[in-house]
């Protein structure tokens, strides 16, 4: 899958993507030990659209990442955004 090898090598590793066997999303999860707000500034810093899956929880708890839409864009297009969230996230997982 384009977007789920683009995050992957894009984030250097750090974002776990769960490719489902259908289907019109998948869900990439950010390492533990980030602060919290840190998937809705990677979000921000990337430009991208996604649920964060904290928005999509009943209750508290659960790892941090994002929902993603890939049906009905262009693959050129979900590539640059893979690209632009995963350098986002390495940015954000960097040593200050």
């Amino acid at each position: 899958d384009l977007v789920a090898a683009t995050l992957a090598q894009a984030s250097g590793g750090l974002l776990r993507v769960a490719v489902p066997d259908q289907g019109l999303h998948l869900l990439a999860t950010l390492p533990e030990g980030l602060p919290p707000g840190a998937a809705a500034e990677i979000r921000a810093a990337a430009g991208v659209e996604a649920w964060l899956l904290s928005e999509t929880r009943v209750t508290p708890g659960g790892p941090d990442g994002f929902v993603l839409g890939y049906s009905g864009h262009a693959p050129a297009a979900l590539k640059r955004a893979a690209e632009r969230l995963g350098a986002a996230v390495r940015a954000s997982c960097a040593p200050p």
